[in-house]
């Protein structure tokens, strides 16, 4: 499976994420529909973040923070997938064409927790 790296988190800080989608020919790519979900890289589910409505646009930001970037204590990280996926329409090929994106981040966790 393909994905994309962003860079490593902080537990206990917020993490914006900005998402721009490209179509074949490299141009901006705006979605009829697009959402995203958090998930550990089992597949579950982190802090009910499951297919949240993002608006359509050619770059979208949503901010990770709080029970998203938990680490389990007695753990010095925890690795995430977050899924962008909705539909966009193509003058060539038409509309309701589905896409998903994949990227992959590390949360590191607290030395010390804070109080």
């Amino acid at each position: 499976m393909s994905y994309t790296t962003l860079t490593n988190a902080t537990e206990g800080s917020a993490y914006p994420v900005t998402i721009a989608l490209t179509d074949d020919a490299g141009g901006a790519l705006i979605p009829d529909t697009a959402t995203w979900t958090l998930t550990d890289l089992d597949g579950n589910v982190i802090n009910s973040r499951n297919a949240v409505s993002l608006t359509p646009a050619s770059s979208m930001t949503l901010v990770l923070s709080g029970d998203d970037l938990d680490v389990a204590t007695g753990y010095e990280k925890a690795e995430r997938a977050l899924i962008i996926e909705g539909t966009y329409t193509d003058p060539t090929f038409g509309s309701g064409l589905d896409f998903r994106q994949e990227f992959r981040l590390t949360v590191e966790a607290l030395t010390e927790k804070i109080a």
